[in-house]
């Protein structure tokens, strides 16, 4: 299929947000510029978890703003997350904790509204420890090709 309409590497920009790595305490991707794109998710990848449970947990949030290096940073209205999911596409509350399955990924889709940068956050809570990465993804470039 030639069809430009079909080509998604012309509407869809990937980026690392959180390089692969034993994750032991807070951390925060990359700052997402989503400038001339209509669509912003987080895919979670967790492999392999030597401890997560209930008590140990990260909890995941998502902050934006307008200051390139958010200086302005905010947490993002819940209403916001328009996608929270499971591999298997099953509803989920946010929290890489004891529910979590090892090589598994996480969804977030997010209403990027008027806020032009994005971060993803996750917020130790005890003792979590778990290989964690985070890729982005902004979709409906308004320019081709992204």
């Amino acid at each position: 299929m030639g069809n430009l309409l079909f080509d998604i590497f012309h509407v869809v920009r990937m980026l690392a947000a959180v390089t692969p790595a034993q994750k032991t305490a807070t951390f925060q991707s990359a700052i997402i510029d989503t400038q001339n794109f209509n669509s912003l998710g987080f895919a979670i990848h967790v492999g392999t978890i030597s401890a997560l449970s209930a008590v140990n947990r990260f909890d995941i949030k998502v902050e934006s703003g307008n200051d390139s290096g958010l200086a302005d940073a905010a947490d993002i209205d819940v209403s916001d997350y328009i996608v929270q999911a499971n591999e298997d596409g099953s509803a989920w509350n946010r929290q890489l904790d004891d529910l979590t399955v090892a090589d598994t990924v996480m969804r977030l889709g997010i209403n990027i509204r008027d806020k032009r940068f994005f971060r993803l956050e996750g917020t130790e809570a005890a003792v979590a420890d778990a290989v964690i990465a985070v890729e982005a993804a902004l979709a409906g470039g308004l320019h081709k090709p992204v």
